[in-house]
């Protein structure tokens, strides 16, 4: 038997039997899950760069980290977030789930998703400013954690990155590493679904009053 890497990054798994042949493209495989991106590619002079631009403009900084982790042709292990342009269909996320055990495409409610990945991009900003004091000034350090800490994201950054969500999934679409079927619900806890409604009906009656 013969794998070989074609260039999206999928694994064709060349299976011989009896004398026929079966082809397998898996388009899961090499894919990092939510949350467990590779970072190894962003210099720290990378991370000065955009904790400079995050004391700022935060949502600039956000912006950009989003698209350089999660939405990097030259990184695809990191699309871990599928956004189609057709908005009654649900996202889907790429999630490993050591409690339930399991690795694979979830279905998850589109706001839900440009949520994690702003808040994931956050807080690997915050981390790194965290871990690296001497590359970054206190007061950017300082605005960046006044931003991260609202409860509400500004809607105006939502919607640039549910734009730019769906652009990649084009893309995603385009080199096969889009999930063809997402049979997983995301696995949430009584908790947090509650949480998670509880914020959403309060946003709701915001928008309204």
């Amino acid at each position: 038997m013969q794998n070989t890497a074609t260039d999206n990054g999928t694994v064709n798994d060349h299976s011989t039997h009896n004398n026929s042949t079966t082809i397998i493209i898996n388009n899961n495989i090499g894919t990092r899950p939510l949350e467990r991106e590779d970072l190894s590619y962003i210099t720290p002079e990378m991370w000065t760069h955009i904790s400079r631009l995050a004391g700022l403009d935060p949502e600039s900084a956000v912006k950009v980290l989003v698209q350089l982790v999660n939405f990097n042709p030259s990184q695809p292990q990191n699309m871990n977030t599928y956004i189609p342009a057709d908005d009654t269909k649900p996202a889907a996320v790429f999630h490993n789930s050591s409690r339930h055990g399991f690795q694979d495409w979830c279905r998850v409610d589109r706001d839900i998703a440009v949520k994690w990945l702003i808040d994931g991009r956050c807080s690997q900003l915050q981390e790194f400013m965290g871990d690296n004091e001497e590359r970054v000034r206190p007061q950017d350090a300082r605005s960046f954690d006044v931003f991260a800490s609202q409860d509400d994201t500004p809607e105006a950054l939502e919607r640039t990155i549910m734009k730019l969500a769906q652009l990649n999934s084009r893309y995603m679409e385009a080199s096969q590493r889009a999930p063809c079927t997402v049979e997983r619900d995301f696995p949430f806890s009584a908790r947090a679904l509650a949480r998670m409604q509880e914020r959403a009906a309060a946003r709701m009656q915001e928008r309204e009053s």
